[in-house]
């Protein structure tokens, strides 16, 4: 997977896909990032930090729910019921339910999820002086990122194309039907039968982890260019910081300044 499908996802979504598939993290866990966007775990809160995992807010009933998104009108996703067979393969018996799906450009993707729950970590200022004390030491890189939130899924499938063009044949092993919502369909105990070239996929039968949201750092308080951290930045001390001042997203790319920070 390349970054720009991961920001695709993220643009589209309300959190961070996790890459490598099945890699499975917790809030308070921290993360780096490497150049293809995939993420691995460097520790948590209390084996970097010294301090205690805040509160985790539990998953509330309101927010459990069936999910599905694409990445826009050039994915076609078709259910074929048992006996029609699938329209882009000819070749394929009409035996079984299908689903097919056609991306017209790379990097399209459909992602679907059932039962999806999340928690979030509560009171997140409160690791500031912990984390430039542990940056102090070495312990705190300026790559690091505090996951905040983890989303599970109790089954999940996402399915991108690498090149424009692909065509793909899902066949169905579960009870679905045409009228069902996108989110059932593609969670029906599906695999793939035939595909016209490589995808990025992971599909999963188990409540996993599926993506996240983090926050690091930003470097004028963890860089190289810092200088001495018990002097406060332009007058702002990183207490005092707004959370926008302070914090970035897990993938964004230091270019914010003082204006664009509302300060």
């Amino acid at each position: 997977m390349n970054r720009r499908l991961i920001r695709s996802v993220r643009r589209k979504t309300d959190h961070r896909l996790i890459v490598p598939f099945g890699l499975e993290l917790r809030p308070g866990d921290v993360v780096s990032v490497n150049r293809d966007g995939e993420l691995r775990r460097e520790g948590d809160v209390p084996s970097l930090l010294g301090v205690k995992v805040p509160p985790v807010r539990p998953p509330r009933s309101r927010d459990r729910k069936d999910v599905e998104w694409r990445s826009g009108r050039s994915v076609k996703v078709v259910f074929r019921a048992d006996g029609e067979g699938s329209s882009l393969f000819d070749q394929l018996p009409a035996a079984g339910a299908k689903i097919d799906i056609s991306f017209g450009w790379a990097n399209g993707w459909v992602y679907a999820a059932t039962a999806r729950e999340i928690e979030s970590l509560d009171g997140i200022n409160g690791l500031r002086t912990a984390i430039l004390e542990s940056f102090r030491r070495g312990a705190w890189q300026p790559d690091f990122a505090l996951i905040d939130s983890v989303h599970t899924a109790a089954k999940s499938t996402f399915l991108a194309s690498e090149t424009r063009g692909t065509k793909v044949v899902l066949k169905v092993s579960g009870q679905a039907v045409v009228t069902q919502p996108l989110s059932a369909q593609l969670t029906a105990g599906v695999s793939i039968e035939a595909a016209s070239s490589a995808l990025v996929k992971s599909i999963s039968t188990r409540r996993s982890a599926i993506g996240v949201t983090g926050l690091r750092v930003r470097q004028r308080f963890v860089g190289t260019k810092l200088g001495d951290l018990d002097r406060p930045l332009r007058g702002i001390s990183a207490e005092a910081a707004s959370d926008a001042y302070f914090w970035a997203d897990l993938d964004s790319a230091e270019t914010a300044d003082l204006d664009s920070a509302g300060i």
